[in-house]
């Protein structure tokens, strides 16, 4: 069962440990080789429903990491960085919008 969300560019990790997202991906590489098409039906909606939540959250601590004021202005660099990495998120974020059933 293809995913739009699971099969979009990821391009490079933000952080180099794995991230919960990483592993989101990962149990989904295992689902397709594995699982049968039956239970991959059942399966990948809840990962993509994950992977989404786990996007979110990475997403907030970012936000709220960013308002700290003291944080952004001792560290311009990484303060960039980690705006880049919000807006990818947020196209990941978009592609997961568009493919939930209305009224979820």
């Amino acid at each position: 069962m293809p995913s739009e969300i699971f099969d979009s560019p990821k391009g490079r990790h933000i952080w180099p440990q794995r991230t919960i997202c990483e592993v989101h991906r990962q149990l989904y590489d295992v689902c397709v080789t594995q699982l049968s098409d039956e239970q991959q039906g059942q399966f990948v909606p809840l990962l993509e429903e994950a992977y989404l939540m786990g996007i979110t959250l990475v997403r907030e601590l970012i936000d709220r990491k960013l308002a700290l004021p003291e944080w952004k202005k001792n560290n311009v660099a990484e303060a960039r960085r980690l705006r880049q990495a919000r807006i990818e998120m947020e196209k990941t974020l978009e592609v997961g919008r568009r493919l939930q059933p209305a009224g979820a």
